[in-house]
């Protein structure tokens, strides 16, 4: 399942955001991890660069940031029958629309373009794929990315 959250309330449009819901659910269940809860923020620059500064050292505002719950060791793996069906948290992923708003002019793209290109690239970060690694990972990670943007775009229109 995939939550969208917005804490951005001069963003209205709640039909793209649904899309981006749907299909980042299609994302998951395509790498096996069908099931699993993700949670998508929209927020503000000032939110994200806290955030940034506190988790990343970085004192400023970025684009997206993702924070994943699947890392290190696995407290409970789902055998335990008398717990009940809990779903698996993968993580969260913050995207500011401030920042996506500035970029969507530079590139010169719609905003809810660039909230697409956004999510699916804090998903593919929660996924395991990192662009900071190596180049060849960068590029399997755009690559991969740039797929996925165009799948977006086949199954749904602006």
């Amino acid at each position: 399942m995939v939550n969208i959250v917005n804490q951005y309330p001069k963003f209205k449009n709640t039909m793209i955001l649904q899309e981006i819901s749907e299909f980042i659910e299609e994302v998951l269940k395509d790498f096996g991890r069908g099931g699993r809860v993700m949670n998508i923020v929209l927020c503000d620059d000032g939110f994200i660069r806290d955030l940034n500064r506190d988790y990343r050292g970085f004192d400023k505002p970025t684009d997206v940031l993702s924070f994943s719950m699947e890392e290190g060791e696995v407290l409970w793996d789902g055998d335990d029958d008398s717990i009940g069906e809990v779903p698996v948290e993968m993580g969260d992923v913050m995207i500011s629309v401030d920042t996506a708003g500035r970029q969507a002019v530079e590139y010169n793209v719609p905003l809810e373009e660039e909230l697409v290109r956004l999510s699916v690239h804090g998903a593919l970060h929660l996924l395991g794929l990192d662009h900071e690694i190596s180049p060849e990972e960068e590029e399997a990670m755009m690559k991969k990315q740039d797929e996925l943007i165009a799948e977006f775009f086949r199954k749904y229109s602006l």
